[in-house]
């Protein structure tokens, strides 16, 4: 039985009506990711494999690049989201907010 008002899976995978702001929020948070993401892996290597003695300053570069790193990570799946809809789930929405919310901010959730 073929139902007319059922959406095919590629009406369903239709990207949501792409402005301009969508298009320069995208670009923005894509060149963010791939500038952010190496920037932060290389600042986290560093001190990993070169800093023998670590004061407190450099323990805590080491733990904002790690805390900017996760957010990082999580561009991907919000530009995709901007340019689509959310297809992930809710649980990995809840669990991007909270890493995002919890990295952000100070200490206060």
């Amino acid at each position: 039985m073929n139902d007319s008002t059922e959406l095919s899976p590629s009406e369903e995978m239709a990207p949501e009506e792409f402005d301009g702001g969508t298009a320069v929020a995208c670009v923005i948070l894509g060149l963010s990711f791939l500038v952010g993401a190496p920037g932060n892996l290389l600042v986290i290597w560093t001190i990993l494999r070169h800093v023998k003695q670590r004061s407190h300053t450099v323990v805590l570069i080491l733990h904002l690049a790690v805390a900017d790193l996760l957010v990082l990570i999580t561009l991907p799946l919000w530009i995709y989201s901007l340019v689509h809809t959310w297809v992930f789930g809710e649980a990995l929405c809840k669990a991007l907010v909270y890493i995002v919310k919890k990295n952000c901010d100070d200490g206060e959730m």
